[in-house]
């Protein structure tokens, strides 16, 4: 059974991403966790006693079952299994310890499309989940429905590491009933030597396909336009590609322009 970890703001892109979660988990026989991260109220400085800091705990909890009875509506009890109030100094970092000690086997975040402050607020708090969390984050554009998805291209770059993640990749495809395909952006020439299992790998899914173009992000967006998927996933290191496609402005579009859901990937990407 897949277990999903979904934080929730209530706004549209969480509502979108929790309407994309529901089918998920129906399709494939999952359960939703909810968390909702409620950050320190700043009180012109002035010092809570206990009493008021459970009350207002209490006050916390309490809108937020009111919000998550019209927000989750007649989902099925067996789909939404827990819900809970975080309390953290910053979303990411409550969404990232609320994910510890629930250990899902995948997170799932909406995105704001329109550009303007909240969404780039937002777009910094998936960066950072995505860069704290080692666990597996499905980022769902706000206006992305879900379908059965048909194909999932696999976005390498030769990391160390991918190799203990493809037996793994493989039995997701097969439980989505999805083809996998793989595309490196860049030169062939420039590819190290891989092993034989690496090789059986890209032969199984149809080789690698190498695309040249200025940035990662053109090349990815020309390669979707020319062979459409229903999702792009990504490999996240502990250190080089995957942190430079997050942290920097440029790179870090993909997934603010990306009209598919995101999945990245990492190391402890759980099998079924």
């Amino acid at each position: 059974m897949l277990r999903i970890l979904l934080p929730t703001d209530f706004s549209p892109p969480a509502l979108n991403a929790f309407r994309y979660a529901t089918n998920l988990a129906t399709l494939i026989n999952g359960r939703i966790d909810l968390v909702h991260v409620h950050l320190p109220e700043m009180l012109g400085g002035s010092m809570l006693s206990l009493k008021d800091i459970k009350d207002t705990e209490r006050g916390v909890r309490n809108r937020f079952l009111e919000r998550l009875e019209s927000f989750s509506g007649q989902t099925d009890k067996k789909i939404v299994f827990g819900h809970r109030v975080a309390f953290h100094e910053s979303v990411a970092g409550g969404i990232v310890e609320t994910a510890s000690e629930l250990d899902p086997q995948l997170i799932v975040m909406g995105l704001k499309n329109t550009h303007n402050l909240f969404e780039k607020l937002f777009g910094s708090i998936t960066s950072d989940v995505i860069a704290k969390s080692p666990i597996p984050l499905l980022v769902i554009p706000e206006n992305v429905a879900f379908e059965n998805a048909e194909k999932l291209v696999f976005a390498t770059n030769f990391e160390k590491g991918e190799e203990e993640i493809w037996g793994k990749l493989d039995k997701w495809a097969d439980m989505l009933g999805v083809e996998v395909e793989v595309v490196h952006i860049g030169k062939e020439s420039g590819r190290s030597v891989a092993s034989g299992e690496a090789e059986k790998f890209y032969d199984k899914h149809g080789g690698v396909h190498f695309v040249e173009a200025p940035t990662v992000l053109e090349g990815l967006n020309g390669y979707l336009m020319e062979r459409p998927a229903s999702v792009l996933a990504l490999f996240k290191p502990r250190r080089g590609f995957f942190e430079k496609l997050v942290k920097t402005s440029h790179s870090r579009s993909i997934l603010f322009e990306a009209n598919m859901p995101v999945l990245v990937l990492t190391k402890t990407l759980k099998a079924f």
